[in-house]
């Protein structure tokens, strides 16, 4: 496989990104549901927007260290596409769609933790306990 390269600062951007992508799409979904359903996608709005804040945190606090070291073995494009894909697609339900993009994010995230390891502490952590929850929420 031809995988990206990243360095930790740009990897956290990209994962940033990703968060920011999953916290609208639940945010719409709450706005577009109503009693259960509402407070299912509230909790994943509330989630998603707290790991997006503790990621972007983790890297304002740790990037000069680690800002130029390579990191590969990541597909961060590919996961992201298939994210925006899941979500625009009209065919699959919100709920569907909440289970399919929790997948990718706790597989995407439990890579990028155990490649980040040795670099920041703090930021594979965070990363880890974001793919165990993203594994829960399936």
């Amino acid at each position: 496989m031809n995988y990206e390269r990243f360095t930790l600062s740009s990897l956290l951007s990209r994962l940033i990104e990703i968060e920011t992508k999953l916290t609208r799409f639940y945010k719409d979904a709450m706005e577009r549901s109503k009693g259960e359903d509402s407070a299912y996608y509230s909790r994943l709005y509330k989630e998603h927007e707290q790991t997006e804040k503790n990621i972007e945190k983790a890297k304002r606090e740790t990037i000069i260290e680690f800002a130029l070291e390579s990191i590969s073995g990541i597909e961060v494009t590919k996961s992201l596409q298939t994210i925006e894909e899941t979500i625009s697609n009209q065919m699959i339900d919100d709920r569907k769609k909440a289970s399919m993009v929790e997948d990718v994010t706790a597989t995407l995230f439990g890579e990028a933790s155990s490649k980040i390891a040795h670099m920041s502490a703090e930021a594979s952590i965070l990363l880890s306990n974001a793919s165990k929850r993203a594994k829960r929420r399936q």
